[in-house]
């Protein structure tokens, strides 16, 4: 299992302040206390061209040789290809794109519930820092409009994390993740 972070949550992590993770639930996905995950992060691709033989005509194709994160700008190579010379990507990629090599970081799954995006209670959008009170930027606002505020902040990550799954609705079912670090 893989979760995608981006910059922000690779930060909190980093940090030890992001306890818990959540992630769009897929019928019949089964997920276990024990667990481990991987975590994913943002990255420019590194590639070599490979010369291919396409429809009688030689072509180059780009084929990935290592990444670049876009965390702290450390490299990582595919060491099961031969090459010297490489490219850098113009764009970076999202999490979910990361090769299997690449991963480094690893959570393992302490606890975890199914459930709909509407119906996070305020520990877990706490445990996922997106509450106003974990930001940093202190707002005055009335308690009674906390709860409201603090699901905009989880929906706004939402719609970036995974904007397909809102589709069909506004409403989608989400696995929530309490994680510790495997390091």
């Amino acid at each position: 299992m893989n979760l995608p972070m981006n910059l922000r949550d690779i930060n909190l992590w980093e940090k030890k302040a992001l306890l818990g993770f959540a992630i769009p639930h897929k019928d019949g996905q089964e997920y276990h206390i024990g667990d481990t995950a991987s975590i994913q992060e943002p990255f420019k691709r590194l590639f070599v061209l490979e010369p291919i033989e396409k429809n009688g005509i030689s072509v180059e194709k780009k084929i990935t040789a290592g990444i670049i994160y876009r965390s702290d700008g450390m490299s990582v190579w595919d060491t099961s290809r031969p090459f010297t010379t490489f490219s850098e990507a113009e764009r970076w990629s999202p999490a979910n794109q990361l090769p299997d090599y690449a991963i480094r970081r690893k959570a393992k799954i302490v606890n975890f519930e199914v459930k709909s995006i509407k119906s996070f209670t305020e520990d877990e959008i706490k445990l996922l820092h997106l509450d106003y009170a974990s930001q940093g930027n202190p707002q005055i606002l009335m308690d009674e409009y906390l709860p409201t505020k603090n699901f905009e902040l989880l929906y706004g990550w939402w719609k970036q994390h995974y904007k397909s799954t809102l589709k069909g609705g506004d409403d989608p079912m989400a696995v929530v993740f309490h994680l510790v670090s495997t390091d």
